[in-house]
């Protein structure tokens, strides 16, 4: 959305959103479902999509290596169709 909307209309979205987040009992219906609210900047917004891409792209990849040591282990190697 940032890329495509204007500064101005990014930032009145953000200040409105972070008032209704203020709010004590959106806090609390939020938090009785599980939920927890973070107020910031779309800056800081940008930054956490930014480090949760990297974490999980960072998990998933180790998550591929050990399938991928598995196989190697059970004798597979890896590769598709026996070849």
């Amino acid at each position: 959305m940032r890329r495509k909307a204007g500064a101005e209309i990014i930032n009145r979205l953000n200040k409105e959103i972070n008032a209704g987040l203020a709010d004590l009992e959106l806090k609390a219906r939020l938090a009785e479902l599980g939920g927890s609210v973070l107020l910031g900047t779309p800056a800081d917004f940008e930054r956490l999509i930014a480090a949760e891409t990297e974490k999980w792209a960072r998990w998933s990849r180790s998550q591929a290596r050990n399938r991928t040591e598995r196989r190697i282990e059970r004798g597979s190697g890896g590769v598709v169709g026996g070849g």
